[in-house]
């Protein structure tokens, strides 16, 4: 049968079902043809292979659409293999892309720039970019590994080389990479299932679609990758036509200062939005502070906490002077105060779990400890395995460490004196010869920052800072990324066994783990980290608490005499599942010296995924608080 008489009776079998497209694309597939003039001059020449057009029409005629029928899709001057793991490429997105490399090749040139596209599926998108901006470093992510594999296909097929990492974008980013210059993702954003047509929600996967609710994964995208992006990105979002305003509220909650674009795609639909990350907003520029600081030996300003007191981190001489102005003997080291948290590993040791702290807490007024880099000078650690990271959450503080450089900072005050809080007190104190005194009183007072220790994938809380700030953190590490508080304790008997549990609740991404001690296996008492970690579950600073000593006995008990604090030994499997359970228990305490490092781990794991049944034990637990 000629072509023509193929493409005429598909046509009339399929109605609605299939296009005038639809049937010339797929003779041109099973032909081999290039394009559709060359299918014109072969019109009334036998179709070359009659079997397959036949079979692959009544694929059509079932609704599935062509792309899913030959694997095969055109994305630009792309060829893409496609099957029903990905969704099929439209043209709104190859809209969307052209827009991103018209801008990039006008703000870069030629010079080597990052990309991450985020959702990749097909990988069309990151492709795309790098085939028309090949200096470019492209990283794609998908939640879906069968996805990957189509879009590392896709790689090979058309010759480029992209990374394509998997990650959920409700999560974390938590790979090691540095800011990008262009972020763009075109993730699920249609709301209802009326929305689509029959054959798109038969056929492309659904968590590709859709979203639980309006901008919620733009949400996730903003706040996952909020370390990945700042004054220097662009980020681009598809989005359904009639989304800006959901968008706009999305982007206004999660950076500070932005310029936000509208582009239409070829349809003249709202498709698009491109968002020009900003610098926040400054009391003086760069050089203005340059030139006020450039022959300061130590400066006196506002933090967002306390009056701070600092000097040039890198001058062993502006370090000296610091001790002498207030008085200090060399003992613990002064915190480091930085302007961005991609400096921090030029000073810090950090793997995954502490870059997400890190990005998490800060700016903030909380101060980080971190293993130190060890080639650093002395004044940067006074020899202490750790080092202090401080970044404020305040543009007067940023702004003026931009201009001076990385500083070495304590609160303004003789050492063991109460913090001062004028300028004029700080004058008098230190006097105006090697002092450079900036900024503003301070005008109510704060409790200095939260310091809280980070290692080996856990945290120790050293200071406590403003009241609830605690609570607030884990709090929100819940809301936010649907983590876990866990809090270890244990005396020196029970202090190996709670090592490994320490290094087995590591492993789990969904687990944030904070270690109240003890630290070492010297002789200590119990009682005291028994009610350290279960203040922290009475508060909900954690949700869990877990206790070791000699036997567990001793411990539990302790920890039992916070009220609103349930806490069992896990002797057996079945006692550790029984007490969540029934008892709602939501401490467990276990033998150091009695219980073997396997059968605790598991029972750790039992706890902490068994479920209360309430019912019927809800009453007697309310009985147990009253």
């Amino acid at each position: 049968m000629t072509n023509r008489k193929l493409y005429f009776s598909l046509l009339e079998k399929g109605g609605d079902l299939v296009s005038q497209r639809d049937a010339e694309d797929l003779l041109i597939y099973v032909n081999g043809y290039s394009s559709l003039e060359e299918l014109m001059m072969h019109l009334d020449d036998e179709c070359k292979n009659e079997k397959a057009y036949l079979h692959y029409g009544r694929k059509l005629l079932d609704g599935m659409p062509l792309a899913y029928v030959i694997h095969q899709v055109t994305f630009g001057d792309l060829k893409l293999y496609i099957d029903e793991n990905v969704l099929i490429p439209r043209i709104e997105t190859a809209d969307m892309c052209e827009e991103i490399v018209r801008f990039a090749k006008d703000k870069y040139g030629d010079e080597p720039i990052s990309i991450l596209d985020i959702g990749t599926g097909s990988g069309c998108i990151a492709l795309y970019l790098k085939k028309h901006l090949p200096s470019a470093t492209v990283v794609a992510t998908d939640i879906s590994h069968e996805a990957l594999e189509v879009a590392r296909k896709n790689a090979a097929l058309n010759k480029l080389d992209v990374t394509f990492l998997e990650h959920d974008m409700t999560t974390p980013f938590r790979y090691d990479f540095d800011v990008f210059d262009i972020i763009v993702s075109n993730p699920p954003y249609i709301t209802s299932y009326d929305r689509v047509q029959e054959s798109v929600y038969k056929y492309e996967p659904q968590i590709a679609l859709f979203t639980p609710e309006a901008g919620k994964y733009y949400n996730d995208i903003l706040l996952n990758f909020s370390a990945h992006y700042d004054f220097k990105t662009m980020i681009y979002f598809e989005m359904d036509d009639g989304a800006l305003s959901t968008i706009s509220s999305v982007v206004k909650k999660n950076i500070p200062n932005y310029s936000l674009n509208v582009h239409n795609d070829s349809f003249d639909q709202q498709r698009f939005v491109s968002i020009d990350v900003l610098k926040r907003d400054q009391e003086y520029d760069y050089w203005t502070y340059l030139d006020v600081t450039k022959d300061s030996k130590a400066i006196c300003f506002p933090t967002e906490t306390v009056m701070g007191l600092g000097v040039r981190a890198k001058d062993i001489e502006a370090y000296n002077l610091l001790n002498d102005l207030k008085q200090r003997d060399l003992g613990k080291p002064y915190s480091l105060m930085l302007s961005d948290t991609r400096e921090i590993s030029n000073y810090a040791e950090m793997d995954d779990f502490s870059r997400f702290i890190v990005n998490y807490l800060l700016p903030g007024p909380y101060t980080v400890l971190l293993p130190v880099n060890k080639s650093l000078p002395y004044q940067y650690h006074n020899g202490f395995p750790t080092i202090g990271i401080r970044i404020p959450n305040d543009d007067f503080c940023l702004n003026l460490i931009e201009a001076y450089g990385p500083m070495l900072v304590s609160s303004a005050n003789i050492s063991g004196q109460p913090p001062i809080k004028t300028i004029k007190e700080a004058k008098e104190t230190f006097g105006e010869e090697c002092v450079t005194y900036l900024g503003k009183d301070i005008s109510e007072e704060h409790a200095p920052t939260a310091i809280i220790e980070v290692r080996n994938h856990t945290l120790r809380i050293i200071r406590e800072g403003e009241e609830n700030q605690i609570y607030n953190l884990f709090n929100g590490l819940k809301k936010d990324y649907g983590m876990t508080s866990i809090v270890i304790a244990s005396d020196h008997a029970g202090y190996k066994l709670k090592q490994e549990i320490s290094k087995h609740l590591a492993s789990n991404p969904n687990y944030v783990v904070t270690d109240v001690g003890t630290y070492s296996e010297e002789s200590c008492d119990y009682p005291e980290f028994a009610h350290k970690a279960a203040k922290m579950v009475k508060k909900g600073e954690a949700d869990y608490g877990i206790l070791v000593c000699g036997t567990g006995e001793g411990i539990s008990i302790a920890a039992n005499k916070t009220k609103g604090v349930r806490c069992g030994i896990g002797y057996s499997d079945e006692v550790t599942e029984l007490m969540r359970k029934h008892n709602n228990a939501n401490m467990i305490a276990f033998g150091g010296r009695t219980m073997e490092v396997n059968d605790v781990l598991h029972r750790v794991d039992l706890f902490l995924s068994t479920e209360f049944e309430g019912d019927r034990h809800e009453k007697r637990v309310e009985e147990i608080e009253k």
